[in-house]
């Protein structure tokens, strides 16, 4: 099973192609990610 960040980080990048702005791709996505775990935090590691 994936990591509960390892889908964040898909997901965010995937909607970044969608939209066009890949250049900002890889740093949209750690955002994305880095906000979603501080929301999640210990229910994302139970689950994971």
């Amino acid at each position: 099973m994936r990591s509960v960040r390892a889908r964040l980080v898909e997901d965010a990048s995937e909607a970044c192609k969608e939209l066009g702005i890949g250049g900002l791709q890889g740093q949209l996505a750690e955002l994305v990610t880095r906000d979603a775990m501080i929301g999640v935090g210990p229910v994302a590691t139970a689950a994971s």
